[in-house]
This record gives structure tokens, C-alpha cells and sequence, in this order.
């Protein structure tokens, strides 16, 4: 049997001439280090046909003439499948054997997200409840019985309201928002996010 980093430059050096083959990439326990003696080896293999798995006996008779007693879990795609958790995984802990992964939040149709967490312990009991009225919204009765209704932020479009005094915010929605808790010095933390 080949150690791993042998086992994989050989299968990266039958499968490159492979047909359409884009790119191969090492993701899983081996690629985070993490890898025992019973651990699989987990390949992403980009094709850039209509039907990848249509490929995956021909890929496999390929792998196994390099080694036939290290298991190999292989997933194949186009990209244009929506498996987008293992694409996020991918893209944190791969290492590209062979190739080009040239697949971003664009492809994965992901959209920029914020979640703001925001204390309000040490404000004011008015910049609480303008806090307050700014996400939740508000309703005023005038005099002449006139009602007026203001939505807050959590009638948006994509506004999900987390526990804890935390919002998911789409990115342009976001920026206001942290615009008006720096105005009224509210404490809060955030940090950017990418959604389907």
C-alpha cells in the first residue's frame, strides 16, 4: 500500500488526462489533519460534462488500478448540482490535488448576510425602546383616530430575529442598522455570513 501523499499525487497524475476533468480535491478528515488509520479518503472530483455520475465507474476503475486497499469516497459533480454544504466545506478545508476550484459565493448562490448581536444593558430606557420600535415596528394612534403603522425590521425581506437580542440581516439591510446603533452608542457585535 502507498502512504496517502504518494496514493494521492498518483491518482492526480492517472485522472488528469481524464476527459473533462476541471479539478480533483482533497477534503475531509485528511485534509484537516485529522485523519486515523481507519479513515476514507474523501476526493471532489469537478467534471465538466451534463451527468458527472455517469463517470464514476470509469473514475473508480481508475483510482483502484493505483491502489485497491485504501477506501476512497468520491464525490462527483458539474457544479451545477446544489450540494452546497459539501461546496462550504470544500472551499474551507480543501487541498486541490489537480487543477482549478474557481467556485465562489457566486456559483453557490449564497448572498451576504450579517447577524448582529446587540446589548442594551447599559442604554437608556428611550434608545431601548427605539431599539425596540426599529426592529419590531411600531404602531401609532393619532388624535383624529387616524392609525399609522411602521414596519420594523423584522417585516423585511430575508430578516430572520435570532434569540438573544440577534438579527440575520441581509447585507444591505445591515448597514443601517449598525448606523443606527452607533448613533445611539449601543454595543453590539457582528460578523458577515453567507445564505442561499
Amino acid at each position: 500500500m502507498l502512504k496517502i501523499n504518494d496514493l494521492l499525487k498518483e491518482i492526480a497524475k492517472k485522472l488528469k488526462d481524464y476527459p473533462n476533468l476541471k479539478c480533483i480535491i482533497l477534503y475531509g478528515s485528511y485534509a484537516r489533519g485529522e485523519a486515523h488509520k481507519d479513515s476514507d479518503i474523501d476526493l471532489l472530483i469537478v467534471l465538466d460534462v451534463g451527468k458527472p455520475i455517469k463517470e464514476l465507474d470509469k473514475i473508480l476503475k481508475i483510482i483502484r488500478s493505483v491502489d485497491k486497499e485504501t477506501k476512497v469516497n468520491i464525490q462527483l459533480t458539474n457544479l451545477k448540482d446544489k450540494n452546497y454544504s459539501l461546496y462550504q466545506n470544500v472551499i474551507r478545508e480543501g487541498i486541490v490535488l489537480y487543477g482549478k476550484f474557481d467556485i465562489g459565493v457566486k456559483e453557490l448562490k449564497l448572498n451576504p448576510y450579517r447577524v448582529i448581536n446587540y446589548n442594551l444593558a447599559k442604554s437608556k430606557p428611550r434608545i431601548k425602546v427605539m431599539v425596540s420600535k426599529r426592529v419590531n415596528g411600531t404602531v401609532i394612534k393619532k388624535a383624529g383616530g387616524k392609525i399609522y403603522r411602521y414596519n420594523g425590521l423584522k417585516e423585511e425581506k430575508g430578516v430572520i430575529v435570532l434569540p438573544n437580542s440577534s438579527l440575520l440581516l441581509p447585507e444591505e439591510l445591515s448597514r443601517g442598522f449598525m448606523e443606527f446603533l452607533d448613533r445611539y452608542d449601543v454595543d453590539y457585535k457582528q460578523f458577515k455570513v453567507w445564505k442561499e
